[in-house]
């Protein structure tokens, strides 16, 4: 996860820099990067818990908040922004034994974080829920029930995984030719997953011809992943970086635009979501009016970000069983919303703090 920068923000950059200069970066930035990475991994966070708050609230499908609101952005999101996060670091990284070491061990800690948090969430779903057995307490410990939101970890650690190997790939090819080749194998690998027989799509799904185990789309995810990186490196590589990203953002609105009329493939929808948020932060975020709500999501997206992935999942329940008797669905979402994110920005602070961050990070959190 990124590091979360606490220096006051700038003023934008000038107009020449305003339209090519990408990540887009201010004076006060620090380490050398943008904390542009960091808001929007704090606005995927908002909006998981937006999503998952509209669920426990339980309003009716038709009600406006729910069918206005765009679902299945922020999770593949989420991992789609690690994959291009790493590709833009290609060029400025230096992949010595030591730092590939480090991020296997990062890996790991990722996947070991995931299967933990699954198991915890689903021991405790059924704990609260009245429906815990030994049965379902078993299958959640071997891991053949449905996973929880904690399965997109499993793919951020592959992409994680293969970072080396995609920087000597993209080096040797040269990002341009490696993007090309990149998305011509995944659309043809997402086009048989989609439309070829069933066993195979669900093996290029999941990983196994019967996902007793980890019941999740982990390689379509990963796939995506490993798409962004070579996106991030693409754009990275160019005079004008934010030419392409703004070029990706138009595509991706004419191709959700479209998407009533033209059935694309499932992968296109994703990645146009995905370029349409890189491509709306990177304008918004310049914006010295922005500064402040910039200042709250890099709180959120920073250093916190993967135990704040983690904890809000817990602070919605939490606090659905504790205004669950008194308040209307609509009170009830305002309600959730409210206390999970303030909970989330304590959380983010309290993780800022040397005493408590050491901890933490000593189990990869």
């Amino acid at each position: 996860m990124a590091s979360l920068s606490t220096a006051v923000v700038e003023p934008g950059p000038g107009p020449a820099r305003l339209f090519t200069e990408f990540p887009p970066r201010r004076p006060a930035d620090a380490g050398g990067r943008a904390r542009f990475f960091d808001e929007v991994r704090g606005l995927y966070l908002l909006w998981m818990v937006y999503s998952h708050a509209l669920t426990l609230a339980m309003l009716a499908p038709e009600h406006p908040l729910v069918a206005l609101w765009p679902r299945g952005w922020a999770t593949t999101g989420f991992v789609m922004l690690t994959g291009f996060v790493l590709g833009t670091r290609s060029e400025a990284t230096a992949w010595s034994p030591s730092a590939r070491a480090r991020t296997y061990r990062r890996a790991a800690q990722v996947a070991a974080i995931a299967v933990v948090s699954n198991i915890l969430f689903l021991l405790l779903r059924g704990l609260v829920e009245g429906t815990l057995t030994a049965a379902s307490a078993g299958a959640a410990l071997s891991l053949r029930m449905p996973w929880s939101i904690s399965a997109i970890l499993l793919p951020t650690a592959g992409i994680i995984v293969l970072a080396p190997t995609l920087q000597r790939i993209t080096m040797r090819t040269g990002p341009p030719l490696a993007f090309a080749t990149v998305l011509a194998v995944v659309t043809s690998i997402e086009l048989t997953a989609q439309y070829g027989p069933r066993e195979l799509r669900t093996i290029l799904s999941f990983g196994m011809t019967e996902p007793g185990y980890v019941y999740f789309p982990v390689l379509t995810l990963l796939r995506l992943a490993i798409l962004s990186y070579a996106w991030g490196a693409l754009v990275i590589s160019r005079a004008a970086p934010l030419g392409y990203v703004h070029g990706a953002l138009a595509a991706g609105a004419l191709v959700l635009t479209a998407r009533s009329w033209i059935a694309w493939p499932v992968m296109f929808i994703q990645l146009s979501q995905f370029a349409a948020v890189i491509g709306g932060m990177s304008t918004l975020v310049v914006t010295p009016r922005l500064a402040a709500p910039g200042r709250w999501l890099a709180l959120l997206g920073g250093r916190a970000a993967l135990l704040l992935f983690i904890a809000h999942r817990v602070l919605l329940q939490a606090s659905v069983r504790a205004f669950d008797a008194w308040l209307s669905s609509e009170a009830m979402l305002a309600a959730l919303v409210t206390t999970t994110v303030a909970g989330c920005a304590l959380l983010a602070v309290l993780r800022g703090r040397p005493e408590v961050g050491d901890r933490l990070r000593a189990i990869g959190l």
